[in-house]
């Protein structure tokens, strides 16, 4: 089933990720319980009622610093999960090309292509279909295109 679309974080239980400003987050984020923020754009503005996880690393992917917290908990990663995070190192490094990537990311992303048993071909496949989805504007009316940020 798709899950809930929040808009409103009054009295949630918030986890940010990729981010850590109020202006990005939810509307009444301040409202909200922010439990933990992964970024690595740096230390922002989100605050908590109590105690929070913060990690930020800085590297090119937030992903990268999810797939390095499954090996500091020791937590297993299935398959599913690698190819997740593989799709989010793509879209938050331009496939690995843009200048914020780091050689930890490049570690990160080949440990995660074989535990998914991802190949290059695959990721260049994939990276198309990415960039194809991106540009398209089907089903987009001339405000959110004029909107959008793409």
């Amino acid at each position: 089933s798709t899950p809930e679309i929040l808009t409103d974080a009054t009295d949630k239980k918030i986890v940010a990720v990729d981010h850590s400003e109020n202006p990005l987050a939810l509307d009444n984020i301040e409202k909200a319980d922010v439990k933990i923020i992964i970024d690595h754009h740096g230390n922002g503005s989100l605050n908590s009622k109590g105690l929070v996880f913060y990690q930020a690393r800085p590297i090119g992917a937030t992903a990268s610093i999810v797939a390095f917290a499954y090996n500091e908990f020791g937590v297993k990663m299935n398959k599913e999960m690698a190819k997740l995070l593989i799709l989010g190192i793509m879209a938050d490094s331009s496939n690995l090309t843009k200048a914020t990537v780091t050689d930890s990311d490049r570690i990160v992303f080949n440990k995660l292509k074989k535990i998914a048993k991802v190949s290059d071909a695959d990721v260049e496949n994939l990276w198309k279909g990415m960039k194809d989805a991106a540009a398209s504007r089907e089903g987009m009316s001339d405000e959110d295109i004029f909107f959008s940020d793409g």
